[in-house]
């Protein structure tokens, strides 16, 4: 009788310690679900040596500008905003466009304000830097062919900022642009500055909003454009105001036209030891 109770007992200990062993089971296996699965070591190190690779890549490119060559500024923040050589890095481009319009205006200021803009989200930044890039100096940087005609300042100033609008994914202006046979003629004459023509032009308009990511050669094609409209068409102060659609400009201080490339706070050209500092 005292074996049968003892083996009872043993039985009930057994059912017990079999649901304690399930339940912590049954919990072991919930935690390891919700981490997710553990990364490949292999392949963990991979991607952290191929960034640190990189990193020390762009750092030696960096430390090799000289303020004596702005064009090496302009060209690597090209390479860098578009992603040439790894991942896109916008915020050192604009610093780079920056100090190439800073480092030379006569060559670069212009194009540098046209760069920002192109990497401009705030739609009223962006016309403000365009804005900039018609009283700026520059644009010799470009090497773009200057065409015979004069253009009238108002059409220049709408192509540009349907442009504008058309880099930012809203190719409507564009299209409306596109629609009068004088612009398209104007256009038309630029057809090999353009990335693929007037009829590329014609087709990426026709797009649905927001469904064509451009390029950053693309962009920066448009720009070399833009900028060379403007200076045939010499728009001033006074017609930049009249842009039909654009917000108001005045907070546009001419005087201050250079730091908004570049504030003097960050005026610093060499890249050394991982910092900016002074030439």
């Amino acid at each position: 009788m005292m074996s049968n109770h003892a083996s009872a007992r043993a039985r009930r200990r057994d059912a017990v310690g079999g649901r304690v062993t399930g339940g912590m089971l049954i919990m072991l296996m919930i935690a390891v679900w919700s981490v997710g699965p553990l990364p490949a070591q292999g392949v963990g190190f991979s991607m952290v040596s191929g960034n640190a690779g990189r990193d020390a890549e762009l750092e030696r490119r960096l430390e090799r500008l000289d303020p004596n060559d702005p064009q090496a500024y302009f060209e690597l923040a090209e390479d860098l905003a578009e992603g040439v050589r790894g991942r896109p890095d916008v915020a050192v481009a604009r610093r780079l466009f920056g100090l190439a319009g800073r480092l030379d205006p006569e060559k670069y200021a212009a194009s540098a304000a046209l760069a920002l803009a192109s990497l401009e989200s705030d739609s009223s930044e962006a016309t403000k830097l365009r804005a900039a890039a018609t009283l700026l100096p520059g644009g010799g940087g470009m090497n773009t062919v200057r065409r015979g005609g004069r253009v009238d300042p108002e059409m220049a100033l709408s192509i540009s900022t349907a442009f504008g609008a058309f880099s930012s994914g809203r190719p409507s202006p564009l299209r409306r642009l596109l629609a009068d046979r004088s612009v398209r003629r104007i256009l038309e004459s630029w057809d090999d500055v353009l990335p693929g023509g007037v009829d590329w032009l014609q087709a990426a308009a026709d797009d649905r909003p927001g469904s064509r990511t451009l390029a950053l050669k693309e962009r920066l094609l448009m720009i070399h454009l833009e900028l060379s409209l403007l200076e045939r068409g010499h728009p001033d102060w006074s017609t930049l105001l009249a842009i039909e659609g654009d917000p108001p400009l005045l907070e546009v201080d001419s005087s201050r036209l250079e730091k908004m490339l570049l504030d003097e706070e960050r005026l610093r050209p060499l890249r050394r030891d991982g910092r900016w500092v002074e030439g």
